[in-house]
Formats: C-alpha cells, sequence, structure tokens
C-alpha cells in the first residue's frame, strides 16, 4: 500500500512536470507571436501587474520595457479609469475567458507624456508556470476615430450643401423594387422631407407629357444604351408644376444585370423659368430684327426705285439735251466748246451708269426673277471687274425655291464680305461656294488676302449684319479673320428653313 502511494506521487509529480512543461511552451510561444506582430500585446497576472510587453507596446504607450514589467497595468490608463478597470479585471480572472474588454465603453489609453488616445483591448487567458495571466491585444483607434469623425462631418456638409442646392438622392435596388430616398427628395416633389414613392408612384407624378419620354430614357439607361441624365416636370399635390433635373449611375453584375442605380434629383424651375423668359427675350429681339431688317430692304427698294425712275430718268434727259445742244451748234462754233460738250456727254452718260450700279446693288432685281444663283454670278461678275480680283464662283445643288428672306440675307451676307475683301484684305483671289447638303444650306467667302481682323473689330457693323441676318433666318455664321493666311466666312442655314 506503501509503494502503491510513491507511485501515485511520482505520477503526480510526472504529470505537474509536463504541465509545467506545456505551459512554459505556450508561453514562449505567446511570447514570440508578440514580438514578431505590430499590434500592441501584454500580458498581466491577476494582481494587475504588467508581466510582458512587446516592442509594439512600448511604440505606443511611449515606456520602456523595464518601465512598465511588474508594474500596474492601470498606469497604461488615465486616472479616471483606473480604480474601475481594477474592479473588471478582477472579475475577469474570476472567470477568464476569450473576449472584447471594455466593449461599448469608449476606453482610453494614456501615454508616458500625458496624452489620452481612444483604444480598443481584446482579452484572452493563457496558462503559464508562473500561473493564469490575462495577454491583452491593443488598438490604437486614433486613426480610425478621426477617419469616422471626418466621415460624419463630410456627410453632415453633404446633407447641407444638399439641402442648400435641393439635391435629392436616391438609392434603387432594382432586384427587390425597392427604393432609399434622402430627406430632402421629398420636397422636391411637394412631400414632406424622408417620403418615399414606389416607383410606378414616381412614375405617376411626372407631368403626362414629359412621361413617356423619361420613361424611355430611363429604360435606355438600364438597358445600356446611354447615361441617364434628363429634365422633366413633375406635378406635386397642390397641383403646381416644377421642374426637374435626374441624372443615375447604375451598377451591373458580373453578368452586366442592372441590380442597383444611385441618383439625384435637383429642383431647376427658376432656371428653366429665366430660361423661358430670356428665349422669349431672345424672339422678341429676333423679330425686332426682322423687322428692322425688312425696313431696311423696304428703305432700299424705294430708293432704288427713285433713282431708276426718277434721278436716272433725269440724267437721260439731261444727256439728251447735251446731244441736241451739240447738234445745234453751228459749223463753225470752236472745237474747244464742241470738245467741252462731248466731255460733257461723257460724264453724264458715267454719271447715269453709276446710278443704275448704286440702284441694282439697293435691290438687284435679278434676285427677284432669276434667283439667288443668277443674282450672285452678276455681282461676283462686276465686283471682279470693277476691283479686278480674280473671283470663282461655285454653286452645287441649289434649291430653286429658296425662301425670299434666305435668299436676300445669303445675297447680302456675300455681298457685306466681298466689299469688306476689297477694303481690308489686298487679295487678289476669291472663291464664293454655294451648296446644298442633305440639310442645309452651306455658303463660304473665302480668299488669299491679308485678313482684316483688325480692320472688322473697328467697323464691326459689317460683322453684326451678317450675324443677325443669318440667325433671323435660323442659321449660324463662323467668321475666321485669319492675319496673313486670308479670311473665311461661313454660314449654314437649315435646309428646311431655307425652302419653307
Amino acid at each position: 500500500m506503501a509503494l502503491l502511494d510513491i507511485d501515485v506521487v511520482k505520477r503526480s509529480l510526472d504529470e505537474a512536470r509536463q504541465a509545467r512543461q506545456r505551459a512554459e511552451e505556450l508561453s514562449r510561444s505567446e511570447l514570440a507571436i508578440s514580438e514578431s506582430t505590430n499590434q500592441a500585446v501584454l500580458s498581466v497576472a491577476p494582481d494587475g501587474k504588467i508581466t510582458m510587453v512587446n516592442p509594439a507596446t512600448e511604440k505606443m504607450f511611449g515606456y520602456g520595457r523595464d518601465e512598465v514589467l511588474g508594474q500596474p497595468l492601470e498606469m497604461l490608463l488615465p486616472e479616471s479609469r483606473r480604480e474601475a478597470h481594477a474592479g473588471h479585471l478582477a472579475r475577469y480572472f474570476a472567470a477568464p475567458e476569450s473576449r472584447p474588454m471594455g466593449a461599448n465603453l469608449n476606453l482610453n489609453g494614456r501615454r508616458k507624456d500625458g496624452e489620452e488616445f481612444p483604444i480598443e483591448i481584446a482579452l484572452r487567458p493563457i496558462e503559464t508556470a508562473e500561473g493564469t495571466r490575462a495577454v491583452a491585444l491593443i488598438a490604437d483607434l486614433t486613426e480610425r476615430k478621426q477617419a469616422k469623425q471626418a466621415l460624419q462631418e463630410s456627410r453632415a456638409q453633404l446633407s447641407l450643401a444638399s439641402q442648400v442646392a435641393g439635391i435629392g438622392t436616391w438609392d434603387w435596388n432594382i432586384a427587390a423594387n425597392e427604393t432609399v430616398y434622402s430627406p430632402e427628395w421629398g420636397p422636391l416633389y411637394g412631400l414632406p422631407s424622408g417620403a418615399a414613392l414606389r416607383p410606378e408612384e414616381w412614375r405617376a407624378a411626372i407631368h403626362p407629357d414629359d412621361r413617356k419620354r423619361v420613361q424611355n430614357e430611363l429604360k435606355l439607361a438600364l438597358d445600356g444604351g446611354k447615361p441617364y441624365i434628363t429634365e422633366f416636370r413633375v406635378v406635386w399635390p397642390d397641383g403646381t408644376v416644377h421642374w426637374l433635373i435626374g441624372k443615375g449611375e447604375i451598377l451591373r453584375d458580373p453578368a452586366g444585370r442592372s441590380v442597383r442605380m444611385l441618383g439625384a434629383n435637383m429642383d431647376i424651375t427658376e432656371r428653366r423659368s429665366r430660361e423661358e423668359e430670356l428665349r422669349a427675350s431672345e424672339a422678341q429681339l429676333q423679330a425686332l430684327t426682322a423687322s428692322l431688317f425688312t425696313a431696311q430692304e423696304d428703305e432700299r427698294k424705294r430708293l432704288a426705285r427713285e433713282l431708276h425712275d426718277d434721278f436716272n430718268q433725269r440724267m437721260a434727259m439731261l444727256a439728251n439735251d447735251v446731244v441736241t445742244l451739240e447738234k445745234e451748234l453751228p459749223p463753225d462754233s470752236a472745237r474747244r466748246l464742241r470738245a467741252q460738250l462731248k466731255s460733257l456727254r461723257a460724264k453724264v452718260d458715267t454719271l447715269s451708269d453709276d446710278l443704275r450700279g448704286v440702284a441694282y446693288r439697293l435691290q438687284p432685281p435679278a434676285l427677284e426673277h432669276f434667283g439667288l444663283v443668277a443674282a450672285l454670278e452678276t455681282l461676283c461678275s462686276e465686283f471682279s471687274k470693277n476691283y479686278r480680283i480674280k473671283l470663282k464662283f461655285l454653286h452645287r445643288r441649289i434649291v430653286p425655291t429658296l425662301r425670299g428672306e434666305v435668299a436676300l440675307s445669303l445675297y447680302r451676307v456675300v455681298q457685306e464680305s466681298l466689299n469688306n475683301v476689297a477694303k481690308h484684305s489686298a487679295a487678289t483671289e476669291v472663291i464664293v461656294s454655294l451648296e446644298r447638303t442633305k440639310h442645309r444650306i452651306r455658303l463660304s467667302i473665302s480668299d488669299n488676302g491679308q485678313g482684316y481682323e483688325s480692320a472688322l473689330q473697328a467697323s464691326g457693323l459689317g460683322l453684326v449684319s451678317i450675324r443677325e441676318r443669318i440667325r433671323v433666318v435660323g442659321g449660324a455664321v463662323r467668321i475666321d479673320p485669319g492675319l496673313g493666311s486670308g479670311t473665311r466666312v461661313e454660314v449654314e442655314v437649315p435646309l428646311e428653313e431655307a425652302a419653307s
């Protein structure tokens, strides 16, 4: 019986020694891990004394290893937390287990220099040769908290900006057909802040005249045809109509199916109202400009008729009187007197031709009777003859029945451009081109001169006249007054405007 007791004791001692070796191996393993990790790791005995720290702990708290070993763990906590923490630690060792410590308690650590910083602690018990130890893994939450605070501030700023700008956002889960709206979205539809609508209710809120278009644009975006951005009207519950702009981004699964759509709406009622007012003002201005041009052309016609019917006839009568006087002179009249009468008759004929030219330029009869091409051919021919500048007139596929205002406007553009070439460009060659494309009438006047940018800036009435004339008939003008490389005037008028 005594021998049996000795064997039992020996076995017990062997088991204790093996357990101690396993504990020591585990302790060395834990220590090796703590030394190799970047996370702060320390161990604490049941009496609250620190038994191990790794380099990351020294770096985090600013203490050297020798300064903390054997010291109470509370030295690493703010003074306000030390007393309570000692109680927490005692309760932990009463029932040790792996768990976070101080969850939701907003724990802070305290560095050697007194700075406090947010931390998070995870605890796990280990058995060592010296008994149970609590290993603490400590995370510095400073950067995380700063990032969280920055995110919160950013969201607050975004929310404030959305309120100020009147922007409401939405997040549509397409598969579940559920939408989450920001608080600012509801008021855009005349609803309370935070209100929500099902997709079919949203479509019903759109103005009937815009509903089909918006639905088509949304479908195109969902199918991948084009980005979703649209302007549309909504009818508020009180019956008032408001303009919104909507823009969305679609998220797709790996198969390319639309699964989610993020978007925003903004009220543009005021902007659209200003645009409508501006368009109305522009329409009034355009009508006034057209009236002024009409009055100008009427005055040109009056002057042309007066020159042709009155002054030109009077000049013809004067020329006839000179011829009659020349015939009635006695045969023995002085040769010098006859020469003077002959010179006077030539001047009268020249003046009469000039008057006819002025009348033609004021109101070319060829434009009314034979069309734009014939009138431009005559204009270009006379320009080349008068200024001795080579001019090539090209035309192709011109509509025979150009609307009168369009034909007259194009004629005046060529006329004004040729005047500028003669006055300012020092060109030796000019090309006038008139053609019809599928949808437009195109006119261009280009020369090889020195350009007349400065002259045009100084006497810009010609340019204003060109631009306004073409704007009145729905066209556009581009003028390239190049320096040293010639000038090019390009005009385009929509074909439906030109032929209507």
